[in-house]
């Protein structure tokens, strides 16, 4: 069953996607199927239908689970059909979805578009046609009432913790931990403003912008409600580099949040830390080996860039740079 649960999955969301074009269909109302003992070797034992939004772009989303119940058949589903409110249906074929005998699948989270300028419904039917390898086909039909979930406005301002400057064009997007506000995202405009329309319930909210490091909150609301954000500035690349002809040199570094750090390390070298605006950075670089009669080039570099340099040449001279951030 493992290799038809993609299989399967992509083939529900292709039904539940033409639902809007069945939706126009001229047919007489017939009621919502009520559950009903399962008589075949197919099964449909739980199901779960929740939907948000006004009328004409409603979205549900399903859950369900469906099993073989015999151990002895694999069953082929060959049909899938949607009934809402008022006998609206879609139908679509699904011919390539197999259930392994004995076997069961649950499909999460589920979710398609009515467009069709209805209201949700209060009540949705799903029947699944099948055919068995071996015995007759079938149908497995389950009914359940539509869960209304509540629709609420979270907006706020994402700003620069350091300077309070409003962060124009950062991404907000909200992941869900009890609903469908999975991959939910807007951008900040020029004021650092956002606003979301999401399903009231608990989700983690993160801030991305570029040149600051982002954040992640967790979030319960019921309610509009406002959150702000911010973020900070992403620190300095602290860097540096010796290059040259000498073979090898002695360094000594410090800067302001570690002490005096001395090595002896092999030409070309190269150093990097993350660092704060005002941070202080000294390098001093040493040919330290007798007869070495090469050149060292000392480089400090932020962002890539060289904001102080040094050079020395032959035994047994020192270069020595620093440079504030």
């Amino acid at each position: 069953m493992r290799n038809s649960r993609s299989v399967l999955t992509v083939l529900l969301l292709l039904a539940l996607a033409s639902f809007g074009s069945g939706c126009g269909d001229k047919k007489s109302p017939t009621a919502p199927s009520e559950p009903r003992p399962q008589t075949g070797i197919l099964a449909i034992t739980e199901l779960s239908v929740s939907a948000y939004g006004p009328p004409g772009d409603v979205t549900y989303i399903l859950s369900l689970r469906m099993s073989e119940t015999t151990g002895q058949a694999a069953v082929i589903i060959s049909s899938l059909t949607m009934t809402l409110d008022g006998g609206r249906t879609a139908t679509a074929p699904v011919d390539s979805a197999r259930l392994n005998a004995g076997s069961s699948e649950r499909m999460n989270n589920v979710s398609w578009k009515d467009t069709s300028g209805a209201a949700a419904s209060s009540r949705l039917t799903i029947t699944m046609g099948y055919r068995a390898d071996t015995g007759p086909g079938g149908s497995a039909t389950a009914s359940t009432a539509v869960q209304m979930l509540s629709l609420v406005t979270l907006s706020g301002v994402v700003t620069n913790r350091n300077t309070g400057a409003p962060i124009g064009g950062a991404t907000v997007e909200v992941s869900s931990l009890t609903g469908p506000n999975v991959d939910k995202k807007t951008t900040t405009d020029a004021g650092g403003r956002y606003a979301l329309v999401v399903v009231a319930g608990a989700f983690n909210i993160r801030a991305l912008a570029n040149g600051f490091t982002g954040q992640s909150f967790p979030i319960d609301i019921a309610s509009d409600a406002p959150f702000n954000i911010t973020l900070a500035p992403t620190p300095a690349a602290v860097e540096y580099s010796i290059t040259g002809t000498a073979r090898t040199c002695s360094v000594t570094y410090r800067n302001s949040t570690n002490g005096t750090s001395q090595s002896r390390v092999t030409i070309p070298w190269s150093f990097t830390r993350s660092g704060t605006t005002g941070d202080f950075l000294y390098v001093s670089c040493q040919i330290d080996s007798g007869g070495d009669t090469g050149s060292i080039f000392v480089r400090i570099l932020k962002h890539g860039a060289q904001i102080a340099s040094a050079s020395a040449n032959g035994f047994p001279n020192i270069a020595t740079a620093d440079a504030v951030y």
